[in-house]
């Protein structure tokens, strides 16, 4: 059995990403930490709420307001969730009372039968009552690109995790729904194919078996395409390096200090129009981003990235005022009702009411300065050791130092 605790790198929501670039596995191994995102932390939070309203018969509204820390971001249960949740948790629910059938909710599942290290987690499944029915699995997307049940390899995974090796239940067919609630296609939030066991099966030994042994391979190959947009190991990918060094014609050292471009002048047309397409290109920009992304997690983590640093920088937010009461003493005799909506306006608009009054900047900066206040953020970023701004990445290792100790 499988050690379902921790992530497989053959698993199903990277399916579609290995099965077409077996060596990216290879690289993904090498990654010490993964990156977490607000809208990852998000959607985590977004199927928690989905599994304890199956499990716990509660309902999306019940957590309206609440909010929890994941991954490192406090995410608030708003309205959007609690409508997409409702979408999610009433589909399944209703299925219930018209097919009957037991509801299974994130259950564990051991692939190891197709190939060893494959193993996940279904969101919901519906598992029929009577012989040689209809399995029915559900998965929820929080996200706003429409997915595509029919061929798709994450679901098709899933299934075959909720199917089992033996087809315990004789069941016929299999009925994959992906349920997406925040789809930019509003009106396709669901979208759902039916797959006989047998083809199910076919696929898992002529498709998934081969293409998960394949990136066991030592020189497991690279392979470019829609998938590198979601490659967290991009950054480094030789693929992505040798398409990228080929631009120039000089030939580039092993290890540079800096990479010297080409005369733009001394270039061919040809080499203009290619070099100017790739790097005005949205290719290169997710890898130049993917690249920016690594080395400011390799920092934060103590790795040394020679000639460069992490330092901290300030940035301020908007503006919001210190005191309603006070903004209203001050304002409500010159502005009137034009100060309120539901609750006071900000300090832009009001600065732009006041400037058509007649009010000048200084005028403005002695009615609004006193009212306001500013929030202050540190964020890091990576920049030349040449900057004259503090190294901050020893002190954070010796934070790191300290907690481990």
């Amino acid at each position: 059995m499988s050690d379902m605790s921790g992530h497989s790198h053959i698993g199903a929501s990277s399916a579609a990403r290995w099965l077409a670039c077996p060596g990216s596995v290879r690289l993904y191994k090498e990654l010490t930490q993964r990156r977490a995102t607000i809208y990852a932390a998000t959607g985590t939070v977004a199927h928690e709420l989905c599994e304890r309203c199956l499990t716990e018969g509660t309902e999306p509204l019940d957590y309206l307001g609440m909010e929890f820390e994941q991954d490192g971001f406090p995410v608030k249960v708003d309205d959007a969730m609690v409508s997409a949740v409702t979408v999610y948790v009433g589909q399944i629910r209703l299925d219930r009372e018209r097919f009957g059938g037991t509801l299974k909710v994130e259950q564990s599942f051991d692939l190891s039968w197709v190939y060893p290290g494959m193993f996940g987690r279904n969101d919901a499944c519906l598992i029929p009552d009577d012989l040689f029915g209809t399995l029915r699995v559900y998965d929820y997307k929080n996200g706003r690109v429409n997915v595509e049940a029919k061929d798709n390899p994450q679901l098709m995974y899933y299934a075959l995790g909720a199917l089992g090796e033996r087809n315990l239940n004789l069941v016929e067919a299999v009925e994959i729904n992906i349920i997406q609630p925040n789809s930019m296609d509003g009106g396709n939030w669901l979208d759902t194919w039916t797959i006989t066991v047998d083809h199910l099966y076919e696929w898992a030994m002529d498709v998934l078996r081969p293409g998960a042994a394949k990136t066991a391979e030592p020189d497991a190959p690279f392979c470019e395409g829609e998938h590198c947009a979601f490659c967290e190991a991009a950054a480094f990918c030789p693929l992505k390096q040798s398409k990228v060094l080929a631009m120039f014609d000089a030939p580039v050292e092993a290890a540079p200090a800096e990479i010297a471009l080409p005369e733009v002048s001394a270039l061919a047309p040809e080499r203009v129009g290619l070099l100017s397409a790739f790097f005005n290109g949205p290719e290169f920009d997710r890898w130049r981003k993917s690249l920016a992304a690594e080395e400011q997690a390799m920092l934060a983590r103590g790795v040394h990235v020679p000639g460069r640093k992490l330092v901290e920088k300030t940035v301020k937010g908007n503006r919001r005022w210190v005191s309603e009461d006070a903004v209203i003493t001050a304002l409500k005799e010159i502005l009137g009702d034009e100060l309120f909506t539901q609750d006071v306006i900000g300090p832009a608009p009001v600065e732009r009411l006041l400037t058509a009054r007649g009010y000048d900047k200084k005028q403005r900066a002695e009615l609004i300065d006193p009212l306001v206040t500013r929030d202050e953020t540190i964020k890091v970023s990576v920049v030349s050791e040449s900057d004259g701004r503090a190294d901050i990445s020893a002190k954070r290792n010796k934070a790191i130092e300290m907690f481990n100790d």
